[in-house]
């Protein structure tokens, strides 16, 4: 087991020359941003809290950082205050010195002192075992993806269309991320023990608003009253040379699946003339969403079969019990925009 360098020392920061060295830290780890995935968009004004932060120092240098996207998370209608663990990297450098886990259980520490319920995040092969060997973070498997194939109209990805293809009883129509209706839908949905997010208005407008290069598609199914009925969130973009289409959200009201069974509809008629080989959601782990999912097509990938090995866990912050098991995946309700890669 490595332990920090005698000389680093670990502080929560918020000068503007700290977070201009983060800025270069990220440079030297990852790049050049790819997407618009920046630390400015990852800890950028957020409706649940300010995302908390520490930063390991060596003499006056930023080597390493470890940050937390807030998020507000329902489960049987009690609230919760959650972060998901972003932004994790040490410099070059430094590596070796135990720096990564030094910061993130200060980062932790520091999330307790706030009040936050739990800490969680999505681990790639790299990083899983850190997370949950050294920091006390327990695997929810298996991780919930699957897929729809299409045939594509087209050998070229294109921009999805404005126009959305429902028809018959519900009328889709596109909206911006923080559309009134999205509150509606969201007051009326299904009641249920998942654990999930919340996803209002508020959240959406946060969670779509703001990322460039992103060109996210927001679309509401209304009823012949214009009553909002459900809502969906989507991206195309190229993984691993594949086009894809990615549904990063689908709500729904209660008693009105077939409007959501219209927006996935419209979504695979998308897919197909935008030239995507493949439409990708996380299936919900039980309830009306995942049996409409299911039943346009959408089948469960083994773990062993996924080409980019994700990894949710999740670590309790207080001793207060909380209403489901946070380490079955049975307990959650999980989409595509709970992650910060798409």
């Amino acid at each position: 087991m490595t332990h920090p360098h005698p000389a680093a020392r670990t502080e929560a920061y918020v000068a503007e020359r700290d977070q201009d060295e983060v800025r270069a830290l990220w440079h030297r780890v990852f790049g050049n941003a790819a997407g618009g995935q920046t630390p400015q968009w990852l800890f950028r004004p957020n409706p649940a809290a300010d995302p908390p932060r520490v930063v390991v120092r060596q003499g006056d240098r930023v080597v390493a950082h470890a940050g937390a996207v807030p998020v507000r998370m329902v489960a049987s209608d009690r609230q919760l205050l959650a972060g998901w663990s972003v932004g994790a990297m040490t410099d070059p450098a430094c590596r070796g010195q135990g720096l990564f886990v030094g910061a993130a259980r200060a980062l932790y520490s520091h999330m307790a002192d706030l009040g936050f319920d739990l800490v969680g995040g999505f681990s790639n092969a790299n990083s899983a075992h850190l997370h949950t060997e050294q920091l006390g973070r327990t695997a929810v498997r298996p991780f919930p993806w699957a897929v729809r194939l299409v045939l594509p109209r087209t050998t070229r990805l294109r921009t999805l269309s404005a126009v959305w293809p429902t028809g018959g009883q519900y009328a889709g129509a596109p909206i911006d991320p923080g559309d009134p209706r999205i509150d509606q839908v969201w007051a009326a949905r299904e009641p249920d023990r998942q654990i999930q997010c919340v996803r209002d208005a508020a959240w959406s407008s946060w969670r779509y608003g703001e990322r460039p290069q992103a060109d996210y598609r927001l679309a509401v199914a209304c009823d012949t009253n214009g009553k909002a009925c459900a809502w969906i969130a989507l991206r195309a973009l190229r993984v691993a040379h594949v086009p894809a289409l990615f549904v990063l959200d689908l709500q729904c009201a209660q008693g009105h699946v077939d409007a959501a069974n219209a927006l996935v509809r419209a979504a695979n008629e998308l897919a197909a003339s935008a030239g995507c080989a493949a439409v990708s959601v996380l299936l919900p782990a039980a309830g009306m969403l995942r049996s409409t999912l299911i039943r346009n097509g959408f089948v469960p990938v083994p773990e062993p079969l996924h080409p980019k090995k994700i990894l949710l866990s999740v670590r309790q912050l207080n001793g207060a019990p909380l209403p489901a098991d946070l380490h079955n995946a049975g307990s959650w309700s999980l989409a595509w925009s709970d992650t910060d890669v798409v």
